[in-house]
């Protein structure tokens, strides 16, 4: 049994992609069993490491919006004014750690960040009665 841990962003989800043959490095080789992971053909066995938990982060996300925006998405949707919606989803960013992050669109979060952002949303309208 294998375990990767480090911080959100520090790259977990991104070696698991790589070594997936799901991505590709930007710089250097990635070696698998001693196969270069760059070269692995369709008809070869292919090792998919993906974190469920992740996946359904990336599909819970909008892309084309920022993490403050995609936040702010419920409010939006119920009517409250853009203003109001915007400072308070940058509130929950602010809660989970990513107020830094805030105008990042979904795909430039690492899969701990979007769980974050996802967090956040589902938190950001308050229980329903």
């Amino acid at each position: 049994m294998l375990a990767i841990v480090g911080e959100s962003g520090a790259g977990k989800s991104s070696l698991l992609h790589i070594l997936g043959a799901l991505d590709r490095a930007s710089a250097g080789d990635v070696y698998c069993a001693q196969i270069p992971v760059a070269k692995l053909q369709t008809t070869q066995p292919r090792i998919f490491a993906i974190e469920p938990s992740a996946l359904s982060a990336v599909s819970l996300l909008l892309p084309e919006f920022t993490a403050q925006e995609n936040v702010a998405m419920p409010l939006l949707m119920q009517g409250t004014a853009y203003r109001q919606a915007m400072e308070k989803a940058g509130g929950w960013l602010r809660e989970v750690g990513l107020e830094s992050r805030s105008h990042h669109r979904a795909g430039e979060l690492s899969g701990g960040e979007q769980q974050r952002v996802a967090l956040a949303r589902a938190l950001v309208a308050g229980p329903q009665s």
